[in-house]
């Protein structure tokens, strides 16, 4: 009997220490940081680099890449021996000289999206963008009642220099994994995804640390503005709402968290403030709308929130393919701009830029999860198009367009090298370029493969990318680029 409670506790502590190398493997605690990498693309981005300098870092991110680590190694010992030291928090940029009064921008919601438009730099700026959204993703500890945090700090660091370094603007949002934490509410509360009384009561106090310190980071390197919460109502949202907007009581909620967390952050950062929510609210003036929403027979009659002392409105309107045909759409979109222009009409300093624009072309990796048809080209032109057409007419301050890879999730946004391009070109283009920078050819030589590596050089833990499923990460190629390169 002895020997036999001995096995037995043999094997559980062999299944435990198993379980700990795979969380280990997942959640990089050894990781693979590399000081010496971190500390030549710090005094990179803060002074620039040489011609030669940029050929021995592809060169060196490529040996690695194809796990040649000691060529690798003698590369990076030069390197290191020609800078000074120095780190990602430490570098603050001077802002670049764009002087529109509107914002020509890409949203860039997860470091995915982010390595899609470093890579292509060198296009972004011939088509005209000037400015970049970056969401920082909050990702629970464990638990939703564990607290949030953000990994991968350093590499928001890096987007952050890059993008300014490149010339372009930048806006910073704090966001959250919506669809992951709605999945854990069904879990911890067994209310099903919507249990808005949870979220009033554990996420978003659990939020505001967080949105403080980038707060403090957004001041530190002067950003064009500072959204606290992307999608700031999203998990106050009921599924089942055909009209995805609050019941009255959330809405109130959601208008005071909006003060509450504009005065804390005031403290913080003294820039320009943004609020990211989908209050488009239905037209309950309509008859045919107020028979099928349910907010409409609650009392709601128009937009109510309170929006004092913030400077923008970021908005999120439907893709022309969510909607059977484009007169929905058309629908939907005047709907929400009708909305908004009461707000800017009620706060005469407020203006609105609609982020999340564009649209996903063809299949998702996983169709059955797909939420919208497949357009073809002619549609796709068509789509942006009106999306510029609608901005002008609403007197919009900007358009933050989704330039997506593909997603286990959701199809590609990516618009690069297509002829929905050329539409975007025409109507930014026209109004002036950023100059190309010497720096730009690193991205571009790197790609979307040597960022991923520069990614894990720069940290230990890997921040949300939606490229990357669990067993991606633990058995695929996120794990295998790991090994070849720690």
């Amino acid at each position: 009997m002895k020997n036999k409670n001995i096995l037995i506790i043999s094997v559980i502590i062999i299944v435990l220490f198993t379980s700990f190398l795979i969380y280990n493997s997942l959640y990089n605690i050894s990781g693979t940081r590399n000081p010496a990498f971190s500390k030549i693309i710090s005094n990179v981005l803060e002074n620039g680099a040489t011609p030669e300098q940029i050929d021995q870092i592809v060169e060196y991110i490529n040996l690695l890449e194809n796990n040649q680590k000691l060529d690798a190694e003698k590369i990076l010992e030069r390197l290191n021996q020609e800078f000074e030291e120095q780190n990602l928090s430490g570098i603050v940029l001077p802002k670049p000289n764009v002087t529109s009064d509107t914002y020509r921008g890409f949203y860039l919601n997860d470091v995915a999206d982010m390595r899609v438009v470093l890579s292509n730099i060198d296009k972004a700026k011939q088509d005209g963008f000037d400015t970049v959204l970056l969401q920082i993703e909050m990702e629970p500890k464990k638990s939703l009642k564990n607290g949030f945090y953000v990994p991968g700090e350093e590499v928001y660091l890096f987007y952050l220099n890059a993008f300014r370094k490149a010339g372009f603007r930048v806006i910073l949002a704090v966001g959250h994994t919506s669809y992951e934490i709605h999945h854990q509410i069904d879990i911890l509360t067994e209310k099903g995804e919507y249990d808005p009384e949870f979220a009033k009561e554990y996420l978003y106090p659990q939020f505001e640390p967080i949105i403080l310190e980038w707060a403090e980071i957004a001041e530190k390197h002067d950003v064009e503005a500072f959204i606290p919460l992307e999608e700031a109502s999203a998990l106050l949202v009921d599924p089942n709402n055909q009209y995805h907007d609050l019941y009255p009581e959330d809405r109130a909620f959601m208008s005071s968290w909006a003060q509450d967390i504009k005065q804390k952050v005031r403290e913080k950062y003294s820039g320009q403030l943004g609020f990211a929510t989908n209050d488009g609210g239905p037209n309950c003036a309509d008859q045919d709308i107020r028979e099928v929403a349910d907010i409409c027979k609650t009392g709601y009659t128009g937009p109510d929130f309170n929006y004092t002392d913030y400077e923008y409105i970021f908005t999120k309107v439907p893709f022309l393919s969510a909607f059977e045909n484009d007169q929905q759409w058309f629908f939907e979109l005047v709907n929400r701009f009708e909305s908004t222009k009461q707000y800017m009409e009620r706060y005469e300093s407020l203006g609105v830029i609609w982020y999340e624009a564009g649209l996903p072309v063809g299949e998702s990796v996983k169709s059955e999860q797909q939420n919208h048809r497949t357009l073809g080209e002619n549609e796709r032109i068509y789509s942006m198009e009106k999306t510029f057409e609608y901005a002008d007419k609403y007197n919009l301050k900007g358009i933050f367009f989704k330039p997506s890879p593909t997603q286990i999730h959701e199809a590609d946004w990516n618009f690069f090298r297509t002829p929905s391009e050329q539409v975007i070109k025409d109507n930014y283009a026209e109004t002036g370029t950023i100059e190309p920078e010497p720096l730009d050819a690193l991205w571009v030589r790197l790609g979307d493969n040597g960022l991923r590596v520069v990614q894990i050089l720069l940290s230990n833990e890997m921040p949300f990318d939606p490229q990357y499923t669990i067993d991606d990460m633990m058995n695929g190629s996120y794990h295998e680029l790991r090994r070849r390169i720690g």
